[in-house]
């Protein structure tokens, strides 16, 4: 029974877990090959988290910091350490476009981040002059857990005007948890036909 046990339910788990581990570094060796050939225009004036210029740490977080020993990217990551809401911000380093569309791809490394409720969890938020837009887009999918650096990316679809002066802004959010979570690499461009 044991050895059954064993190679019925134990044996793919743990494989499954090597394949998830092997997975995720590979998507952050592609993105990394990917952004080497096709560099773009980063909007985020400091995407690469090299500094905490233009960042700027907020809500309820126990640290928020650069992080120089733990990186997915160049010499330095931002950490967050959560204790319900946290979130760290940085402003566009060029407007946005009314009803465009664009991508948003950034690496990002979990440790114990637990949420609250089934909606709560790690996203990135993007205020573009109208409105609020979550990533990912519905929030039964937020991250959470532990994982090794993973590449993450989604598109995203502008509001087609703007209504108040706030200018548009980028958020890591981790909200309803406790736990840490780095950021590094953080891209922003926009979608042309060409890529589409």
């Amino acid at each position: 029974r044991i050895v059954f046990i064993r190679e019925q339910f134990l044996d793919p788990l743990v494989r499954g877990e090597a394949r998830k581990a092997l997975l995720e570094k590979s998507s952050v060796e592609r993105e990394l090959a990917r952004r080497a050939a096709h560099p773009a225009t980063n909007l985020i004036a400091n995407g690469d988290c090299e500094t905490m210029d233009g960042w700027i740490v907020e809500g309820k977080t126990k640290e928020g910091a650069l992080d120089t020993t733990t990186v997915a990217t160049g010499k330095a990551s931002i950490r967050l350490v959560a204790d319900g809401k946290a979130a760290v911000r940085c402003a566009f380093a060029s407007e946005l476009k009314t009803n465009a569309t664009y991508r948003v791809s950034f690496f990002v490394r979990m440790e114990d981040v637990k949420p609250a409720t089934y909606v709560d969890g790690v996203y990135a938020e993007i205020w573009d002059g109208h409105d609020w837009i979550y990533l990912p887009h519905q929030q039964d999918r937020a991250l959470f857990g532990t994982r090794d650096w993973s590449h993450v990316s989604y598109e995203f679809r502008t509001s087609p005007r703007r209504t108040t002066d706030l200018k548009p802004f980028f958020h890591f959010l981790m909200r309803g948890v406790t736990g840490t979570a780095w950021f590094d690499g953080l891209r922003i461009d926009e979608v042309t036909k060409s890529d589409e």
